[in-house]
């Protein structure tokens, strides 16, 4: 098992004059599932690569279980990599694909150790004579690489997990594209990796592949037990299954986290919104005191946040400055006529849909606010169509506000209760 440890590291390809990461600090705990998001140039398939020892490292220091690794090559890294492409030998079956990385390499002097300590315990079990086992330890030493029957052992071990037993004696072209990338994992798995990375592993499948397959890649975390290192574009994937999530732009870290904090307590407005789909809908809004009130002033409605945005006066610096008020689409709600009554009238607005977009559960109304695009997410049960006015409630205890020179975030709502389930 492995822990994984950047400390200012660098990276400047030849001939550009910005690096893509200019100054990365960053500690990966053992058997973590670590996740890499942002934006396409951010830097998280280059932070992939530099662990697997694919790119050189400009300067700082990467180490790995403690160990500096800066100028090790990847064959000696004990790392194993799983690409977008799958990058499986299309005239292998399976089985040899799974098998391969174990053929063309030599057993590490722990790996020697193992299989002399195997042949030793089994030749207790069968009390076998000492002059046998002596002879049997000899022959063992000698030979370098994996024995066929070491090989075999493995491949069917994986392959069980996986699986894929089954389909061990067809080529890649007649499996589907999840098995393709089962059985790219299953070369990964085989080689028993103190690390694995996987660089947009599931991108090439199809909108219900991706989810049985995002399923499967957790289960198997849980099951090696060992560190994870995953690099997506996909918010869902990297909110379903990481343990802990690092948001990248421009090669910098903005937040490294938990999926809920994330999501809840966004260090800035670039992580407010990135994370979450539909986004955060930012809209302009001037901040007021009055005295020990605090107030926001969006589209000439005038609300109080002195109880939710300004607690602990987190508002005070800000007066009279115009900032971003941050609020995601499932905390707008719908007006109706059951509800208005008990709903604050300098925070309710009438807007114009522009769009209505039904996804069966719920409806996402796009509509023009403060010369902005914003977005709403109601039940899909009101009957809501392109070109309908309807009247929506800004509730800033749900929201964010954002400082306007340094993006971070100034405050946020009340934490969300949680509830623990006891059946």
């Amino acid at each position: 098992m492995a822990s994984i440890e950047f400390e200012h590291v660098k990276k400047v390809y030849p001939g550009a004059k910005k690096p893509v990461v200019p100054d990365l600090n960053l500690k990966i705990e053992d058997k973590e599932f670590i996740i890499l998001v942002g934006p396409s140039g951010c830097g998280k398939s280059t932070t992939l690569r530099m662990i697997a020892g694919l790119e050189d490292i400009t300067g700082g220091t990467l180490r790995i279980n403690g160990k500096k690794v800066n100028d090790v090559p990847a064959r000696d890294r004990d790392i194993a990599m799983v690409f977008q492409s799958y990058a499986l030998y299309p005239n292998m079956t399976v089985y040899k694909n799974i098998a391969f990385p174990l053929k063309v390499r030599k057993l590490t002097p722990k790996e020697m150790k193992e299989r002399i300590e195997d042949i030793q315990e089994k030749a207790k079990t069968k009390n076998l004579p000492a002059e046998e086992v002596k002879r049997l330890v000899e022959k063992a030493s000698k030979e370098k690489h994996y024995s066929k029957e070491e090989i075999d052992e493995r491949v069917h071990r994986v392959a069980k997990i996986l699986d894929l037993e089954e389909y061990l004696e067809r080529k890649p072209a007649n499996l589907s594209g999840g098995q393709r990338q089962r059985v790219a994992l299953g070369r990964a798995m085989v080689r028993e990796p103190k690390v694995f990375l996987l660089d947009e592993p599931l991108s090439n499948l199809d909108a219900k592949l991706r989810t049985e397959m995002r399923s499967q890649i957790s289960l198997l975390h849980k099951k090696l037990n060992t560190t994870f290192v995953y690099v997506t574009h996909d918010q869902t994937e990297a909110m379903t299954i990481a343990d802990r999530i690092v948001v990248l732009n421009k090669g910098v870290v903005q937040q490294f986290d938990t999926p809920r904090n994330l999501y809840e307590r966004p260090t800035n407005k670039f992580v407010a919104g990135f994370i979450g789909s539909p986004e955060m809908n930012f809209l302009p809004s001037v901040v007021r005191m009055e005295g020990k009130k605090a107030y926001l002033e969006i589209e000439g409605h005038k609300m109080d946040v002195s109880d939710s945005l300004n607690r602990q006066g987190a508002l005070r610096a800000l007066d009279g400055k115009t900032c971003d008020f941050g609020i995601r689409p499932e905390s707008i709600t719908l007006v109706t006529s059951q509800n208005i009554h008990s709903l604050e009238p300098e925070r309710i607005f009438k807007i114009h849909v522009k769009i209505a977009e039904y996804l069966g559960y719920e409806l996402y109304l796009y509509f023009d606010f403060a010369g902005r695009q914003a977005i709403a997410r109601v039940p899909s049960k009101y009957l809501i169509q392109s070109g309908d006015d309807v009247k929506l409630y800004f509730d800033p205890n749900k929201g964010y506000l954002f400082d306007p020179e340094t993006t971070s975030t100034v405050a946020f709502p009340a934490p969300s209760e949680e509830v623990r389930l006891d059946v």
